[in-house]
């Protein structure tokens, strides 16, 4: 009778889960689209084609200036709290939003969401580092709820990219292009880089009116302190002749390419 009772509570919860987690994607159904990108993929590729002929490398796709904040979104008052929403749509093309300004307080949270209602991050005041902010990528667009108990919390958007989804059918110097003299890492003449590997990361890089990827490496110091610096090429932050502008670099978002274990290396004892 008792294992009877827990499977009907264990249905019964799963049940309400259901619901609620139904509720909340119909909720995000009904709120208003914040921003609609109506360019084509036709259009996108046509700005990727000229920033080519002037640009190291190939754009990944159009940053698409739009600054947003508070009064932009959709609000609902709590009891406790306060949460707004902003909802960014594109035409079938894929999508990062880029946020100048995060300012979240104890008990605060950023939620993304596609737009099916998935979670794609939760964003609180410790995983932030300095007030810029670069959103996980979503294709046709993306949902943000902000759930401020502080009252304190700042946001603001300085806009989003377009991206092609699938790469790009033209000659670039990008992924698998490697000329013969370069080493792949992942072929048996990088058994000897194994552990330089797992310090790769991939760099989202916003120039200008252009978003590019490129690659840099975790480097760490003779502190062994865990301070965040990468190791780059010049030419990933060059717009034009010069380094791009800080408030560029700022949303610039470092992804690792793999799992990477860090161990502290001891230091020696002078003696």
């Amino acid at each position: 009778m008792l294992k009877h009772f827990s499977l009907i509570t264990l249905f019964l919860f799963f049940l309400n889960f259901w619901a609620s987690a139904q509720s909340q994607i119909d909720n995000f159904h009904q709120i208003k689209i914040t921003e609609n990108n109506l360019s084509s993929k036709a259009q996108l590729e046509t700005f990727i084609d000229s920033m080519s002929q002037i640009s190291p490398s190939s754009p990944a796709g159009k940053f698409i200036k739009s600054p947003l904040g508070i009064a932009n979104s959709q609000t609902e008052i709590l009891k406790n709290h306060r949460v707004n929403y902003w909802k960014l749509k594109t035409q079938g093309l894929g999508m990062h939003v880029f946020f100048d300004l995060l300012s979240l307080q104890k008990g605060d949270s950023l939620f993304t969401y596609n737009l099916n209602g998935d979670l794609l991050e939760i964003t609180t005041e410790d995983e932030l580092y300095g007030k810029a902010f670069t959103s996980s990528y979503s294709q046709n667009g993306l949902i943000f709820q902000l759930k401020n108990y502080s009252s304190k919390a700042q946001v603001h958007i300085s806009g989003y990219s377009i991206e092609i989804n699938e790469k790009p059918k033209r000659k670039t110097s990008d992924f698998g292009e490697s000329d013969p003299c370069q080493v792949n890492v992942n072929c048996s003449e990088g058994e000897d880089f194994r552990k330089i590997q797992k310090s790769v990361v991939r760099i989202l890089i916003k120039i200008d009116l252009a978003v590019f990827w490129c690659t840099g490496s975790l480097v760490n110091n003779t502190d062994y302190n865990y301070e965040p610096y990468i190791l780059s090429a010049e030419h990933c932050g060059l717009s034009g002749s010069d380094i791009a502008p800080q408030s560029d670099l700022d949303n610039w978002t470092f992804i690792l390419i793999m799992k990477v274990q860090i161990a502290l290396i001891p230091k020696t004892k002078e003696t």
